[in-house]
Parts: structure tokens; sequence; C-alpha cells
């Protein structure tokens, strides 16, 4: 059935060319909501079954198939076409924090132009196959921006809202090929986002920091941004190839380009200079560059079935129990397998902190064992220094520090009013936790379950259950011994 692809690709371009619509949007409103399931839909192919040309282009499909069973649906479109199983692709995210202009660059890239502007937010993970002429080789992934604000405050909205933000960058980054991390003015705040994602895409090359300068308009203020902001905060070196667009690139090799006001906005006013400039050269020159990491991409895969699988990898992370994730049949949700949870179970988050980008530290239990899993991204197993102490003589607390700076390269010799984010991420790491229940473990030597894996250190520790059963023992023994007294008396 893969051959249909080929047969009627064209078809399939030449009408969703003009379809500003997103072809899969996996609704991850809360992680939490996995018990559930997480609605997976394809606006485009909704999109395409409404328009007038789709029963003709069903017929096509049933005339090729003629060997086929003669009831092809559109399920059976979907997973032909969205699904692309049998294409090699590269898989391109667009992170950023919040509004700061993700899908109108995805869009622009990509060929089509979204519903965007300050009053639209993208919802959940939201993926496109290209409208361009990289259209067989380019999947972009769309999120919804960190440091959203929630309505009202609320201490379990928070931390529900700020996980499922940090749940799906994680996914994100675990599932591309290349990150683009979308700025405005840069901030410390972005400054901060883009060290930490630093640490956890560990292939700079393919990390690009888009600075889309959505109100300059002129060139002499472009200019002095780009020399500010790129060139002094980040030590960056200017590279322009041949009819090509200017870029910048760190000493890691992470790459800078520059849009302006849109030049293309047909409400605005004022001509932009800047936007007419340096808005198309950038996009050609992302677009290059997303071709040529495509044209390296190996790997065949259905993404749909990928995002479930790498989900139920990270998601018990978060929960303070273990659920297996599945995909159901029809490929419209994702969600808990009931068989890995009891009926009736409230779903909770363990004890866990969390960076910008995602998980810092988790600490969840069951009735015999504390899961520790610390982000400690830069380091090697031997440069943690890990302790255990007495509190007193019914707890006893975990330190885990390392006096090393993380292996992430500094930047020198910077003068801007920014500058201190070069400093911030080498401070050495330290961490602790307080059991509520003493351990049996002494020192890190008795840690028979600890390892390293992708810049997350786990490890499991034993509760000491003996002095709660003596304790039980002694209150039940105080307790038959007034009984007896009474009675006695």
């Amino acid at each position: 059935m893969s051959g249909w692809i080929n047969f009627e690709k064209n078809n399939y371009r030449k009408f969703c060319k003009g379809s500003e619509i997103y072809d899969i949007v996996i609704k991850i409103n809360s992680i939490l909501d996995i018990i559930n399931g997480w609605e997976v839909s394809y606006p485009l192919l909704e999109h395409f079954k409404k328009s007038k040309e789709f029963p003709s282009f069903l017929a096509k499909i049933q005339t090729f198939l003629s060997n086929k069973p003669s009831s092809v649906d559109e399920i059976s479109i979907k997973k032909l076409q969205i699904k692309s199983e049998n294409n090699r692709r590269a898989v391109v995210s667009v992170l950023g924090l919040y509004n700061k202009g993700k899908s109108y660059v995805l869009s622009r890239i990509l060929g089509l132009k979204l519903v965007s502007s300050f009053f639209e937010h993208t919802e959940g993970l939201s993926i496109l196959l290209s409208r361009a002429d990289i259209t067989e080789v380019l999947i972009g992934l769309d999120t919804k921006g960190s440091q959203k604000p929630v309505k009202y405050y609320d201490e379990a909205k928070m931390k529900d809202f700020k996980a499922t933000e940090r749940f799906i960058q994680t996914l994100s980054l675990n599932l591309s090929d290349i990150v683009l991390i979308v700025v405005d003015r840069l901030t410390y705040d972005d400054q901060l986002y883009i060290k930490q994602i630093k640490q956890t895409f560990r292939n700079k090359e393919n990390i690009i920091i888009v600075h889309n300068l959505i109100h300059v308009k002129l060139i002499k203020d472009l200019e002095k941004v780009i020399k500010e902001e790129i060139v002094d905060c980040f030590d960056c070196q200017v590279k322009q190839l041949k009819d090509s667009a200017p870029y910048w690139y760190e000493n890691d090799r992470t790459r800078h380009v520059v849009m302006a006001c849109d030049d293309k906005d047909s409400e605005s006013k004022i001509y932009s200079e800047a936007g007419a400039k340096m808005n198309q050269p950038t996009i050609e020159l992302l677009q290059s560059w997303l071709l040529s990491a495509a044209s390296t991409s190996l790997e065949r895969f259905n993404l749909v079935d990928n995002i479930t699988k790498f989900s139920n990898q990270i998601i018990s992370n978060y929960l303070n129990q273990k659920i297996e994730v599945v995909l159901n049949p029809e490929e419209t949700l994702i969600k808990a397998n009931p068989d890995t949870w009891a009926p009736g179970e409230e779903l909770k988050y363990s004890d866990i902190c969390l960076s910008l980008v995602g998980l810092i530290s988790r600490v969840s239990e069951d009735q015999d064992h504390y899961y520790i899993s610390l982000e400690c991204y830069g380091y090697e197993l031997e440069d943690l220094d890990i302790k255990i102490e007495f509190v007193n003589t019914t707890k006893k607390i975990i330190i885990i520090k390392s006096e090393l700076p993380r292996k992430i390269e500094i930047k020198e010799n910077t003068t801007t009013l920014r500058d201190e984010f070069k400093t911030t991420h080498t401070r050495p790491l330290k961490w602790s936790f307080e059991f509520p229940i003493l351990i049996i473990e002494e020192d890190a030597t008795d840690i028979k379950d600890l390892d390293l894996i992708n810049g997350l250190l786990h490890l499991t520790l034993t509760k000491n259950l003996i002095p709660i059963l003596y304790s039980s023992i002694s209150i039940r023994s105080k307790f038959l011994r007034s009984i007896i007294r009474k009675q006695s008396s």
C-alpha cells in the first residue's frame, strides 16, 4: 500500500498546499489526562474529507488498490499519507518561551501561514508535514510555549501545568533531528532556557536560535540588536555564503539567524526594510539546512507510534505510579493501559522539581523503596559525590553534589548587560533529600541500583521497615498491657 504515497502524492500536495491546518494534533492538556487518553486528531484529513475532491480521490485509490479489499476508507488514507512510515524524514521541533512567534517561524519554513497571533496559541503537540518544496523530507513539531500564564493561582494546577509543559518539550527534544529555539528581544529567561536546552540536546550543531525580532523595521536597529544580543551575548562569529543570508555561530557550533518585522504583513502600514532584506533569505537558509539534515536521516518511523513509545519511557518520571502508555488501533487515542493501574486509583505526580526545559529531580516511593531521579547533565558518574547521613535515629538524608563545573563550553571576554548568563550554569551541583522513613543503606557503596542515563541519575534506596515493625509491636504491647491492667482491677 505504500505505493499509493508515490502514486497520489502530487494530488495530496496540490490539495494541502493552501490549507493552513495542522496534519496531526495530540491534545496533551495534562499528563494526568492519560488515564482517559490524549486525543489524536488529523485536522487536515478532516478538512480534506469535506472537500468536493475527496470522492474522486478515494475512487482513484480504490482503483489503484484493486487487488485489495474495496473498503478502503479514510483511516487507510490517514495511515498511508500521514503516518508515512515508509518515508525517511527529518523532524524539526520549534521551542521557545510563551508568545515568541514559534508557529509563525515554522509556518514560513514549511510554506504556509498558520492562524497565529498574540491571541492564538498552539495546543499540545501539533505536527505539520511541509507544504513547501521540501515536502518529502520534513516534519515540524509545534509546541505550546513555556511559561504560559495560568488563569488563577492554585498550587496543584500550577504543578500540573508546569509538568505537562516540560513533558511536551522533553518529548519534542527526543523526537527531533533539529531544534529551533525562537526568541524575540533577548531576555535572561531566554538565555537560561537556551542553556537548559543545550544541556538536554547534546548535538549542539543542530540547535538553531531564531531571533524573531517582530518589532524591528529599520536596518540600523537590526544591526544594533545583532551586536548586543548575538555577537556580544553569545560571543558569536558571523558567516555568510554567497547569495545567502548571514548567520552567526558559537564555539560549540550552535547557530543563530535573524528575522525582522514581517515583510509579508499586508496589514502593516509601515514598510519593514529589515524584514524585506532578512526574512526570505533567512527562511531559504533554514530550509537548506533542514533539507541537508533530512538527507542524512536514515530512520524510518511512524511518528505517532514514536510519540507513544517515548511517552511510555518518560511518563513514569513524572508520576508516583508506573503505567504503560499505548496507542489504540484506530490511532486516535494515546492512553494508559488499564492493566497497569488499579481502577479507581487516582493518578498523582511524584515529588518533582522542574527547570524551564524538563525534570530536575523526582522522588517517588512504594511499600519497600524510594526511587530518585536527578538531572545531572554535563557530569559523569565518577564526578558525583554521594553521601548518606543520619538526621536522627529515625531519618537519613542523601546528599548528591559535585564541586566540578558541568562539562559545557563557557564563553569568555564579553561585557554585555546579560553576560552573567555565562557563569550561572557553571555553579556546582548540590541536591539533598530527607527520607521520612529510615533507609538501610549506610553509604554510597551500599546502593545497588544506581545509573546515569542521558543526563539523569537514577537510584533506588530500600526502606528499613524493621524499626516501624518494632514500633508497631511496642505500641500494640502497651495497648494490651493497659487492657490487662483494667481487666485485673
